[in-house]
């Protein structure tokens, strides 16, 4: 009897710190609790903390003990070659510090957890997590956005002065939803669905990749819907792109699993107008594409990837150092004036540690292809294809979202189960 209560006791821990983990992870990703003045929330610290009582959890576990020796040797080799990068590029003291804060004990504590799960066969229970959480989110933000901002039935409580790019004031409905932003549609100014996070791209990469996981992996049609809803809510070009992606591949894919010698009539309606609807996708995604690039913001996201080269060409190998990368402003565009923010997170890497500190984001890319390829994992396959999507076009090059998935990559060269 004190066995069973003990395992459960162990196991409701753990799935109650896996539950904080990914609150935390989601709030340390370009919400505003993070960019609040005069505010420091402590979200990486208490990652570290959780992921800290998770490998002590599991250390002694047997499913652990063949990868133990694999991950200790996986670590020195990492950490010797981050000090490596570290030296050769020049980086900061304060930079390194922060650096082997988050690449040399965050993302290693992550790639053990992530180990343990795919030795346990749990990988599907903590991506589980993040959908549930960001549905909740996505539900409270489109109840706050019609109710609020749409309909005026609720005051704002106050104003928050956030550090996103220029210090701003924005308002606060309680602190359980913002307003941030703006966007000009059909020729009418609205106010962009930004839930709880800084800007509309940021809450867009936080739903897209929900969307993607319920999309591949659980696919419960009233968390698909809601998702996909809240994502074109935000006006954000890059997830509404996405979602037509997905909507048109999920379709694409229904014509393969046809059996033709069982056709029936709906079968043939949807073999004859699949293709055209694609192709209306492919207009409507190119059309998208041409009227971002055409707007200053689409004109500034192009600026981004042309003045982080001209940096990034100076210091091919090593970069200008980890954290440095405020000299690509003399590279922008006089049409930007005040707005110096950057946009994507390929070119803030390479921009900072070349193809030196590169290879550790492109190494468990290339792992999660191949694993995928080797062992026929489409959802792996399509998901990786996502995320290295988001890399090109998302600002969150170090944040904890983005250790997650390069630790789900460096784990599978320590466990070859998945």
């Amino acid at each position: 009897m004190k066995l069973t209560i003990k395992k459960f006791n162990v196991a409701t821990l753990q799935s109650l710190l896996e539950y904080a983990l990914v609150v935390l992870v989601i709030l340390e990703c370009r919400s505003v609790y993070s960019y609040t003045v005069g505010k420091n929330y402590p979200f990486g610290s208490l990652i570290t903390v959780i992921l800290v009582g998770l490998f002590f959890l599991i250390f002694s576990k047997k499913e652990m003990k063949k990868i133990n020796s694999k991950f200790f040797i996986a670590a020195i080799l990492l950490l010797l070659y981050l000090l490596f990068y570290a030296i050769c590029s020049g980086t900061d003291t304060n930079q390194i510090v922060k650096l082997f804060n988050r690449f040399g004990f965050i993302l290693l504590l992550f790639t053990y957890y992530w180990a343990y799960c795919i030795r346990t066969e749990t990988v599907m229970r903590l991506l589980k997590k993040y959908v549930d959480v960001m549905f909740l989110l996505a539900i409270i933000s489109l109840f706050m956005w019609v109710s609020c901002t749409l309909m005026g039935l609720v005051k704002p409580s106050g104003n928050v002065w956030i550090s996103w790019g220029e210090t701003h004031a924005i308002k606060s409905y309680y602190n359980i939803y913002y307003e941030t932003q703006n966007a000009l549609l059909l020729g009418k100014s609205i106010i962009r669905n930004t839930g709880i996070f800084t800007e509309a791209p940021m809450y867009s990469l936080h739903l897209i990749i929900a969307f993607s996981l319920e999309f591949f992996l659980f696919k419960r049609k009233s968390k698909l819907i809601v998702l996909a809803i809240t994502i074109i809510t935000t006006v954000s070009t890059t997830g509404i792109i996405l979602l037509v992606i997905f909507i048109g591949l999920k379709e694409i894919i229904k014509i393969f699993s046809v059996n033709y010698q069982k056709m029936k009539v709906v079968d043939l309606i949807r073999i004859v107008i699949i293709p055209v609807a694609a192709i209306l996708m492919a207009v409507t995604v190119i059309s998208l594409l041409t009227a971002k690039l055409g707007r200053t913001s689409g004109m500034t996201r192009m600026d981004d990837y042309t003045a982080g080269f001209l940096v990034w060409k100076q210091h091919l190998f090593v970069g200008a150092g980890y954290g440095d990368n405020g000299r690509v402003e003399q590279y922008m565009g006089n049409f930007r004036s005040n707005n110096r923010g950057f946009s994507n997170s390929l070119m803030i890497i390479l921009m900072e540690g070349g193809i030196c500190f590169g290879l550790v984001y492109l190494i468990p890319i290339i792992k999660c292809f191949w694993t995928s390829i080797k062992k026929k994992k489409e959802a792996l396959f399509c998901i990786t294809i996502l995320w290295v999507f988001l890399l090109v076009s998302t600002l969150f090059p170090h944040q904890i979202l983005m250790l997650t998935f390069l630790a789900f990559g460096y784990a599978q060269f320590i466990t070859t189960k998945l």
